[in-house]
């Protein structure tokens, strides 16, 4: 049985709201995308908006599904949230 997907393609999704909690669990870990990382520094909103405007979160997250890293995972539902955060403008609400 799979689990009910929530529809997000009508509903504004919350950067401060839906996508740090997500960066917060699975992202902003040690060696990963913590403070100052050549990577990407996902600890605030102006290193995950460049991410998402160079188009390699979308991809990393949504297309390959190979991040996170590290034995965390998002759902399809969390990875439906950045996608239609990114399509939305990556806006920092």
């Amino acid at each position: 049985v799979e689990p009910t997907k929530i529809e997000v393609k009508d509903t504004v999704v919350s950067y401060s709201k839906t996508i740090v909690p997500l960066l917060t669990t699975q992202c902003n870990l040690s060696g990963c995308h913590e403070g100052g990382s050549p990577d990407g520094d996902f600890t605030a909103y102006a290193g995950v908006k460049e991410k998402a405007n160079g188009g390699s979160l979308y991809n990393r997250v949504v297309t390959l599904k190979d991040m996170p890293k590290a034995g965390f995972t998002l759902t399809d539902q969390e990875r439906a949230y950045f996608a239609q955060w990114i399509n939305q403008g990556a806006l920092n609400n």
